[in-house]
C-alpha cells in the first residue's frame, strides 16, 4: 500500500477499518507507524481532519522525529527536536507547513529589508534559529539580533581572527561555538581549537538580556578542522593528521585518540591532548 493511499484511509476512515466505532479504536502506536517517514506538510494536513488526529499529533514528538523532511522544521535558537516542549512542535511544524506553501507562489515579496553593512563572510556565522548572527570584528566576536528593530548588536568577547568556526545546537537556548586557529589546516600545526557554550535569549528574558557564556572556554591542541559531533559535553574529531580520530569530554577535560593504524604519521592513544 502506498504512503499517499494509507494517508487517504486515514483521513477518510473508509476501506478495510469498517465503521467509523472501528476507526476510533486504532491503536495510537498505529497511527505513528502508518505517518513513518511521511512529510510535515502531510502530518499537518492530517492533523487538522479530525480532532483525534489533532489531539494524537500534538501530543506525540515520534510523529515529528520520524517525518523525512524534520530538518524543515524552525526549531528557535539553540533547540533541538528532543528539547522542544511536544506541545509547541504542531505550531512550530504548522509554521513550517505555511512557509512550504509560501514558497510554492511564483513572486515572493521581501517582508524586510536591512543593511547589515559589508563584512567578511568567512567571519560571518548563522546560529540556528535564525534570530542571530555571530561575527568578527576588530578583534571581537559580536552579535546581532536580526529581529530587533533596529538590529541590536555587542560584543560577546574578545577573539584572535580563526579561519573558521562551527556552531552546534544543544538543547534549551544553548549553543557549543568550536573555534578553529587560522592555520589548523597544515599538516604539522600545533594550533589550538577553542570550545565555549553560548546562551541565546529566547523572548521571555528581560529587554536587555543579551548572549551570555555558560562555560568556561576550553582548549584543544592538534584538532584539525574536521569535528564530527559537539552534542552534550562530548566532542568527536579528526586528530592533527586525518588519521587519528579524537574523542573528548570536555566537562571532565579528559580524552582518548584512536589510531586508524595506516597513513605516513601515526599518533600514540597515550598522547597527551
Amino acid at each position: 500500500m502506498s504512503s499517499e493511499h494509507r494517508l487517504d484511509l486515514l483521513s477518510s476512515g473508509s476501506g478495510s477499518l469498517g465503521s467509523k466505532a472501528r476507526f476510533r479504536d486504532i491503536p495510537q502506536e498505529i497511527v505513528c507507524y502508518i505517518l513513518h517517514g511521511e512529510s510535515i506538510y502531510d502530518i499537518v494536513s492530517l492533523a487538522q481532519t479530525s480532532g483525534r488526529f489533532y489531539r494524537l499529533i500534538k501530543a506525540d514528538r515520534l510523529v515529528w522525529q520520524n517525518s523525512h523532511d524534520k530538518l524543515m522544521l524552525p526549531l528557535p535558537t539553540g533547540h533541538l527536536l528532543a528539547s522542544i516542549p511536544v506541545e509547541d512542535l504542531f505550531r512550530i511544524a504548522l509554521r513550517a507547513s505555511s512557509l512550504h506553501k509560501a514558497f510554492q507562489q511564483t513572486v515572493t515579496e521581501p517582508k524586510r529589508v536591512v543593511s547589515i553593512g559589508n563584512p567578511d563572510h568567512r567571519s560571518t556565522y548563522h546560529v540556528p534559529g535564525g534570530r542571530w548572527i555571530l561575527y568578527e570584528r576588530q578583534s571581537q566576536l559580536r552579535f546581532r539580533d536580526m529581529d530587533k528593530i533596529p538590529i541590536q548588536e555587542g560584543v560577546l568577547c574578545d577573539t584572535q581572527s580563526t579561519w573558521e568556526m562551527q556552531i552546534e545546537a544543544l538543547g534549551e537556548g544553548n549553543v557549543r561555538c568550536i573555534e578553529l586557529s587560522p592555520y589548523q589546516g597544515i599538516l604539522f600545526s600545533d594550533n589550538t581549537t577553542y570550545v565555549r557554550d553560548v546562551q541565546f535569549p529566547q523572548g521571555t528574558e528581560p529587554p536587555r538580556y543579551t548572549p551570555r557564556f555558560t562555560s568556561e572556554l576550553a582548549s584543544i591542541k592538534k584538532i584539525m578542522k574536521c569535528v564530527f559531533d559537539a552534542r552534550d559535553s562530548c566532542l568527536l574529531g579528526l586528530h592533527r593528521n586525518l588519521y587519528s580520530i579524537v574523542f573528548l569530554d570536555l566537562k571532565r577535560r579528559l580524552g582518548a585518540v584512536l589510531d586508524l593504524g595506516f597513513g605516513p604519521l601515526n599518533v600514540r592513544s597515550d598522547e597527551n591532548i
